[in-house]
């Protein structure tokens, strides 16, 4: 196929680029900021193909988009220009270097400019996505709602977040953010406790009231106010029928307080 009839990369007249690299055959309908994120970083393109997401995947997607973009500018520019190969650079991202790659505006070929240092070496033409894992810091032991002090919201940080080996990014996420969703849901359980005229009889007599804390977007839980149960997994705030599945298991729970 020629340049400039479709995404895939011939060696033929109308484009001037090696075949050697980078080379595209795009038959999965794929827009131009896909393509260059399926060539540049495979596997990012796995993860968002199936998907997913991830930090490295968003910042790949990121940089394509932002090359992309700027091919369509240079191709404008470039309208009645017999150059049909530009270089692109775009800004550094979340800390990284600033990048660039050369492009072909007649399709979707691009490659790594080989005078620039990149974040991600380029291994024959590919580039390779970093481990992220060592700038998270050392594996560590993670703190419990008793080593911040005896908070009231402490039973709820200890079921949504089990103490356990992680980095120490995650353990400073937890710390805050874990933190705040934490003592939110309880000020939830503590608001519904209140409001509930049933709660000292339903103590006396052992029995449990299910309630359904929705105080953080995204996920609800089922929990008990005259006990400290708080259901871990949550239900998706996505689904229609969240809060009648959060109530089910609410419910389960005044049944049998041990599920």
């Amino acid at each position: 196929m020629r340049c400039g009839q479709g995404w895939a990369y011939p060696a033929q007249k109308g484009c001037d680029m090696p075949t050697t690299v980078c080379q595209t055959d795009n038959d999965g309908g794929r827009s131009g900021a896909e393509e260059y994120l399926r060539v540049l970083f495979p596997r990012s393109w796995d993860v968002v193909a199936r998907g997913g997401a991830n930090r490295e995947s968003g910042i790949a997607s990121g940089i394509c988009r932002d090359l992309w973009a700027g091919r369509e500018r240079a191709r404008a520019r470039a309208a009645d220009s017999p150059v049909r190969r530009e270089g692109v650079a775009i800004d550094g991202r979340l800390g990284l270097p600033d990048m660039a790659a050369t492009v072909c505006l007649d399709c979707a070929w691009v490659a790594w400019d080989d005078q620039v240092v990149h974040p991600w070496e380029c291994l024959d033409g590919i580039a390779q996505e970093p481990d992220i894992r060592p700038s998270m810091g050392a594996m560590r032991v993670g703190r419990t709602a008793a080593d911040m002090g005896n908070k009231p919201w402490g039973p709820y940080f200890d079921t949504l977040y089990p103490r356990r080996l992680e980095r120490d990014f995650v353990q400073w996420k937890r710390a805050s953010t874990g933190v705040s969703i934490a003592r939110r849901l309880w000020e939830q359980r503590e608001c519904l406790r209140a409001a509930n005229p049933y709660v000292a009889s339903a103590q006396a007599t052992g029995d449990h009231i299910g309630v359904v804390v929705d105080a953080v977007l995204y996920i609800a839980h089922a929990a008990c106010i005259t006990c400290t149960w708080l259901e871990r997994r949550g239900e998706s705030m996505f689904g229609a029928d969240w809060r009648e599945r959060a109530a089910a298991l609410a419910r389960q729970h005044e049944i049998d307080p041990a599920t």
